[in-house]
């Protein structure tokens, strides 16, 4: 864990409408916002508060909250039975980069919005970067309920599962289009069908192949079903050639 990984603001909000859920924001109150760019457990302690410019003396540590998109996330606040924001008094979360969620892509050009297929998007198009806010007074926050379960045979696995992404994006396709002067998908703001980011445009002429690799430590002694999924499009079409476009994984 990190102490004040992320940039801390001081920011006074403002009677101001909003296009999102902001019924979490408490006009003319002050507010920490943080940026975060990594998935990770966040750790914020007094010293954040006071460097931005914030006195704690009036917070009420029971009273501090996290908010994430409009929600409450639920943190873990060292110290805070007491009452007072004291000096060895912190808080632990969990906050994630911004990720691009499920994503629609468009198929007729016709412009009827037809949805061809859904993707879940690891990458957000326009940001990395996502934007928490931390608030206190009235209510006691969200906090994660403390355990107190004890295993008699701890780490009885020797294995564990894991999720591996390796994505590059190098060339980004324009998806299936027709005539430039007549396909109004080439104007669409909206995603149309193989749109998107490639990590290589596959020809004869500037090599057909990809290798990688990866690592993946703790692996189940015996043979185990694993999911693979990626994502293709072909960048010409044939209707007279027969097995025109073929991938061999």
């Amino acid at each position: 864990m990190s102490i004040g990984k992320g940039l801390l603001v001081l920011l006074i909000l403002a009677n101001i409408s909003f296009g999102q859920n902001y019924n979490w924001i408490v006009p003319n109150t002050t507010y920490l916002k943080l940026y975060l760019a990594d998935d990770g457990i966040y750790r914020m302690a007094k010293t954040d508060f006071t460097q931005a410019g914030i006195n704690t003396s009036n917070i009420d540590p029971r009273t501090v909250k996290v908010f994430y998109k409009g929600a409450q996330v639920p943190i873990y606040f060292e110290g805070e039975q007491d009452g007072s924001f004291d000096d060895n008094d912190f808080f632990d979360f969990y906050g994630t980069r911004n990720y691009g969620g499920l994503t629609n892509t468009y198929y007729d050009s016709l412009g009827t919005n037809v949805v061809q297929y859904v993707t879940d998007e690891y990458f957000n198009q326009y940001s990395d970067t996502s934007v928490y806010w931390v608030g206190w007074g009235g209510a006691n926050g969200l906090r994660f309920t403390l355990s107190t379960f004890t295993s008699q045979t701890p780490f009885t696995q020797g294995f564990s599962n894991e999720r591996v992404h390796i994505e590059v994006d190098s060339v980004y396709s324009l998806g299936e289009t027709l005539n430039p002067n007549s396909d109004f998908r080439y104007f669409n703001t909206e995603r149309v069908t193989g749109e998107g980011w490639f990590w290589k445009n596959l020809t004869p002429n500037n090599g057909n192949n990809i290798f990688t690799s990866f690592l993946s430590p703790d692996l189940y002694s015996s043979p185990q079903t694993c999911t693979l999924k990626l994502f293709a499009f072909p960048n010409s079409e044939d209707s007279f050639t027969q097995n025109e476009h073929r991938i061999n994984i």
